[in-house]
């Protein structure tokens, strides 16, 4: 499975940065449930796909 999703932070709903290096999708999941229970209800933990091309990795 290619490590192409990301756990992005988002504060009152603006993209604030973005919180790990690619990983799969699953991990990611589980990452984001767990970050999503310890913090204050402002932030928010969304898991992005991120584009590939030419099997080299790319940030949003």
């Amino acid at each position: 499975m290619k490590k192409q999703y990301v756990i992005a932070r988002y504060w009152r709903g603006a993209y604030v940065e973005t919180m790990c290096e690619p990983t799969t999708q699953k991990d990611a999941d589980k990452r984001c449930a767990k970050l999503q229970e310890k913090e204050d209800p402002l932030n928010e933990y969304k898991v992005l796909k991120i584009p590939t091309t030419n099997k080299k990795v790319t940030y949003v």
